[in-house]
């Protein structure tokens, strides 16, 4: 699967109540999550960051880094290195134009940290299809990433209500959801509701729903036991053409040929 051979993950792990002092130039490209305690950061010594929230923040061959605890308790720590010719291009049209400062605060800790985790373990397996998953869930992170920069600080009111429909479509991706119906339930006209949405998630509702149904459509087809047809008409994904195009432009691969990497 070409889609699979021009990016590497290379080792992944943890490291709760981290407490290390480092000063490193990396080979590889990597992902570090702080998902609690205190640390600080720097990049080629420039402005000396402290981080108290949680964070990701990433690692670029060719610079260099110092980074270490502010306290005796240290912070938790997840990582992800990843290298190959695809990985330049997630990097540099990615996760670098994020953030000048290379790290982001985060509004949604726990979905990083499951993401991040869900690598790890991948990485235990030395199967090829666990790595495949472990690059899915790169990518997957990268999306997360680029919808955290979208989000204003203030958890207000409106905020709240988008964060409960995404809760819902995240949990139940073949549900029927009439977004016009929605906005009215939240007292917002249906323009209004799509500009909030947007505002906080970084897509559009419609999009955001495909990506979700996609999403499980991949689940199903790693377990097996579906057809495309199936799989494709109990998430609402259209016919079996419209779904392997949809499948396509998100996972690089057609439904079919993604299966026969699990089989």
């Amino acid at each position: 699967m070409r889609y699979f051979n021009d990016i590497e993950v290379v080792v992944a792990a943890s490291y709760p109540g981290y407490a290390c002092t480092i000063s490193t130039s990396p080979e590889n490209y990597s992902l570090e999550l702080l998902s609690g305690g205190k640390m600080y950061f720097q990049c080629n010594k420039g402005k000396r960051w402290v981080f108290s929230r949680p964070t990701l923040r990433w690692q670029a061959p060719g610079n260099f880094y110092n980074y270490g605890p502010v306290d005796e308790y240290g912070w938790e720590h997840h990582f992800v290195m990843f290298r190959g010719k695809r990985a330049v291009k997630l990097f540099n049209e990615g996760f670098a134009r994020l953030s000048d400062d290379g790290f982001i605060p985060l509004h949604r800790p726990e979905l990083f940290l499951a993401l991040m985790s869900e690598i790890i373990e991948l990485m235990k397996n030395p199967d090829v299809s666990s790595h495949w998953q472990a690059i899915v869930r790169l990518e997957e992170i990268l999306l997360s990433a680029a919808q955290e920069v979208q989000m204003p600080e203030s958890r207000d009111q409106h905020k709240v209500i988008i964060e409960r429909v995404c809760r819902k479509i995240s949990t139940k991706p073949d549900g029927e959801y009439a977004f016009r119906l929605i906005a009215v339930d939240a007292g917002l006209s249906e323009s209004h509701f799509r500009k909030l949405f947007r505002q906080y998630t970084g897509i559009p509702p419609h999009q955001f729903l495909l990506r979700c149904r996609l999403k499980e459509a991949e689940r199903r087809l790693r377990e097996g036991g579906q057809s495309l047809k199936e799989i494709a008409f109990e998430l609402k994904l259209g016919d079996s053409s419209q779904f392997s195009r949809s499948f396509q432009q998100v996972y690089g691969v057609p439904p079919s040929r993604y299966r026969r990497g699990y089989q």
